[in-house]
């Protein structure tokens, strides 16, 4: 923490372990959040966040992001035109590197921003970054922890790491950094449910962290940010050959996922869970990530789905995103086709119906 994020044990910030960042995720919402109070994020955001604070039926306010993460422009507005009469949001949840679903990393001056943002209007932000590790350009950047570490003695930003992504994900360990008093709320929470993180998952990673030391946990991570980089690369490449025109989507600068954009489609879910299952791909549509569906506003399309390349063989990248380009296709085909039929009963050209009929 000292190496990356600028931490030390002069600050008022402590650090707390925890059997993963989800299980510390769910315990900061039941620490801050009163039911029906409402909270700043991404239009779209990671399902395991909608889960955690599903329970206590949170006003969601979509911030609007680009390819680079949330705007800071939209946050200012949002804050700028609160009613006075409601409630003012205190909380702020975002993945800043490789976020899950959209892939998109915040810049650091689009950070300072929002940190700034936050500042004026009494925000505390929930930096949520397991995929910190993962960013594939050097050096990595900086935080928003340690922009707030740099601004004085912290206490504005409430970090979740984990080592899910680049040790092992088996073995649920994550860390939530933040105020000391706030993060004593926490631990007393945790002593109330699982007493504490299993001493032989902590001797496990202390005992590998101290065989390797800082230099071996670096290369560690290098290796593994390389690993991600190549499937990230293929996964790109096979969307490019098979994709083209038929989707858009924004090459991520780090995570494990390619959030894609489907051209002339208005709702994915069908498309994703019926016929790409049906032949054996697997993707996920939009709505579970999209906060406007968890509060029951469904919006009125979803033209999205994210891919992920984490797992997957370069092979299988390539026939998932083959198949998926012919199920476009066809689909597409059965769109223009109805189109035509409706265009031709509209102009009661009963000759060239009869031809089309006879071609279906």
């Amino acid at each position: 923490m000292t190496t990356f994020h600028g931490f030390s044990d002069s600050s008022a910030l402590d650090i707390l372990p925890s059997p993963g960042s989800q299980d510390a995720l769910c315990k900061i919402f039941e620490a801050t959040l009163a039911p029906g109070e409402p909270l700043l994020c991404e239009e779209f955001c990671y399902s395991g966040m909608i889960a955690a604070s599903a329970p206590f039926q949170p006003s969601y306010i979509p911030v609007s992001s680009d390819e680079h993460g949330m705007c800071p422009e939209s946050l200012e507005n949002v804050l700028q035109t609160w009613p006075t009469s409601s409630r003012r949001p205190k909380l702020l949840y975002l993945t800043p590197n490789g976020s899950n679903p959209t892939g998109t990393s915040i810049p650091e001056d689009r950070k300072r921003r929002i940190y700034q943002i936050c500042a004026k209007y009494d925000i505390l932000i929930v930096e949520d970054d397991p995929y910190f590790f993962l960013q594939f350009k050097k050096p990595l950047a900086a935080s928003f922890l340690s922009i707030d570490l740099e601004s004085g003695s912290g206490g504005r930003v409430v970090r979740l790491d984990s080592f899910s992504k680049v040790l092992s994900a088996g073995l649920r360990f994550g860390w939530v950094t933040g105020p000391r008093d706030f993060l004593q709320a926490i631990l007393f929470h945790q002593q109330a449910s699982f007493m504490h993180v299993p001493t032989l998952t902590q001797m496990t990673i202390v005992q590998l962290l101290d065989t390797w030391g800082e230099a071996g946990f670096q290369e560690h991570v290098n290796l593994v940010q390389d690993f991600y980089r190549k499937r990230r690369d293929i996964a790109v490449a096979c969307a490019e050959a098979h994709l083209q025109g038929l989707c858009d989507w924004v090459v991520p600068d780090a995570g494990m996922f390619l959030w894609m954009r489907v051209r002339g489609v208005r709702d994915t879910s069908e498309l994703i869970t019926r016929n790409a299952m049906q032949a054996g791909v697997a993707f996920l549509p939009g709505k579970p990530f999209c906060i406007r569906t968890a509060a029951g506003r469904s919006p009125d399309t979803m033209p999205f789905f994210r891919a992920s390349y984490s797992l997957a063989t370069p092979d299988q990248l390539d026939r998932g995103f083959r198949i998926l380009a012919e199920i476009l296709k066809s689909e597409t085909a059965a769109i223009e086709q109805v189109l035509k039929f409706l265009k031709l009963y509209i102009s009661d050209d009963h000759r060239k119906l009869k031809t089309l009929d006879r071609e279906r």
